[in-house]
């Protein structure tokens, strides 16, 4: 019968052996490839470098200018109390400008609206995307036909929607 105390010089011997210094080498050259595979498939993936992408143009970004969004949110609220579908109109285009403003603030890229929005990948990353991209279409359906009559109920609609977004992002209106 093997007692405590020969079990303990037995692990010592082990240790203490050429053969777990040969496992402890080859143990590290193995996790060291390993590291490196790892670090160029996160490499070829692009997604670490992406995301740093993302956090410095962030981090280099302004703010929103407040004071700013808050008089252009005045102008478009004056112009839906009016009786004239012009003004409707251009309430619309206005509050388009406005998030074609914040879009480019916050750092999405693209020297269009169109483009800023189509890089724009996932929900994830701008919840009212769909919102975006609906009311988009009607106001590029307003600049292509200046006589159309623009109802009052589609406006109100429209400018909600714009609100809606609006307060989604953080915008305080």
């Amino acid at each position: 019968m093997i007692d405590l105390p020969s079990i303990f010089q037995l692990l010592l011997s082990f240790f203490n052996a050429k053969v777990f210094l040969i496992l402890q080498i080859t143990g590290g050259v193995v996790s060291f490839i390993l590291l490196i595979f790892i670090v160029a498939l996160i490499q070829k993936g692009g997604a670490f470098t992406r995301h740093m992408r993302h956090l410095w143009i962030a981090w280099n970004k302004s703010v929103l200018p407040r004071r700013r969004m808050r008089k252009l949110w005045s102008r478009i609220q004056k112009a839906m109390e009016s009786g004239d579908p012009s003004e409707w109109r251009e309430a619309v285009l206005l509050a388009d400008r406005m998030l074609d403003e914040i879009l480019w603030r916050i750092g999405y890229e693209g020297s269009t609206m169109e483009e800023r929005l189509s890089n724009i990948k996932t929900m994830l990353q701008f919840p009212a995307l769909e919102d975006a991209r609906r009311v988009r279409k009607i106001r590029n359906f307003l600049v292509e036909d200046p006589e159309y009559p623009f109802a009052r109920e589609v406006a109100e609609r429209t400018i909600e929607v714009y609100k809606k977004i609006f307060m989604d992002i953080g915008v305080t209106l």
